[in-house]
């Protein structure tokens, strides 16, 4: 297999190992929901930049990311404190503003 198709085997196989969907992990890789989609469509291949970013935002090396050999399984990432919160707060089922004004003050960056 060629390393561009590895690459988009591994990627996608990993984004689902990590129990996300391509456009949460690209806003927390600090990439583009389409440039993701690129990625893993074929459309586009990442530079080394990108390889580092996506690599690290999946807790994996570039090797791994890139090689033939399919990443090795391992338990599913656990939730941040804020992913978890925001599971709670979805379980709860508020009405839409008082969950929209949990969400806006569980999202605030310091």
């Amino acid at each position: 297999m060629d390393a561009a198709k590895s690459f988009r085997s591994n990627f996608s196989y990993l984004i689902q190992r990590a129990q996300t969907n391509p456009s949460a992990f690209a806003k927390s890789a600090g990439l583009s929901g389409p440039l993701v989609y690129a990625y893993l469509s074929g459309k586009n291949v990442p530079g080394l930049e990108q390889l580092e970013k996506i690599a690290s935002a999946l807790g994996v090396s570039v090797a791994t990311l890139i090689g033939d050999d399919p990443p090795k399984s391992s338990p599913p990432r656990r939730p941040t404190p804020e992913e978890m919160a925001l599971a709670v707060l979805s379980a709860l089922k508020l009405p839409k503003e008082k969950e929209k004004a949990i969400r806006a003050i569980l999202l605030e960056t310091p």
